[in-house]
């Protein structure tokens, strides 16, 4: 939910390369306690360094809902995740855009 912290102790799998210079998206892997809404937050603050604004949050988790739509236990509801699910994170967007 807007306003809380970022978890730096919840880290999202980190992008990996391949040999043949392929890159392997990054993804998170839900955790009992995470929400969608967090894993952007986390994400965006990780990357940006400071934390998102949640006009920024929203627009990270409506990329990560449509990138991930799937993989949603019940269609269009991506606020019921469950522990072990893994979703892919899309690229980081710089802060200004």
């Amino acid at each position: 939910p807007p306003g809380h912290a970022i978890d730096h102790h919840a880290r999202p799998r980190r992008q990996t390369c391949h040999p043949g210079g392929t890159k392997r998206a990054a993804t998170w892997t839900i955790r009992p306690g995470d929400h969608l809404w967090g894993v952007s937050r986390h994400t965006l603050g990780l990357a940006w360094g400071r934390a998102p604004t949640d006009a920024e949050v929203l627009r990270y988790v409506d990329r990560l809902v449509a990138a991930n739509a799937d993989r949603l236990v019940v269609p269009g509801d991506p606020d019921l995740v469950y522990p072990g699910q893994v979703f892919d994170l899309p690229p980081v967007p710089d802060p200004d855009g």
